[in-house]
């Protein structure tokens, strides 16, 4: 799977209902409130910028891990 792109399953994290709903997006720079599949406002765009510009300027992503999987579990459960 690759690491700059990734679509997850609502059904994943029991939210799926009876069908297969799905997100897309880039696990280092997308909004929690997408994770989390809550309403989505022009601040999540910022949020993507945001870390977009961190990883420019730092040259490290925001958040880390070995898996995408544990890349969007940090991301949807740090404040």
């Amino acid at each position: 799977m690759s690491r700059n792109w990734w679509i997850w399953s609502g059904a994943e994290n029991g939210r799926g209902g009876g069908s297969a709903e799905f997100t897309r997006g880039t696990p280092y720079y997308v909004a929690p409130e997408k994770i989390k599949r809550e309403p989505e406002t022009f601040l999540s765009d910022m949020y993507s910028l945001g870390a977009t510009l961190y990883h420019a300027i730092t040259g490290h992503v925001p958040f880390d891990a070995p898996t995408v999987e544990e890349v969007v579990m940090r991301r949807s459960t740090r404040r």
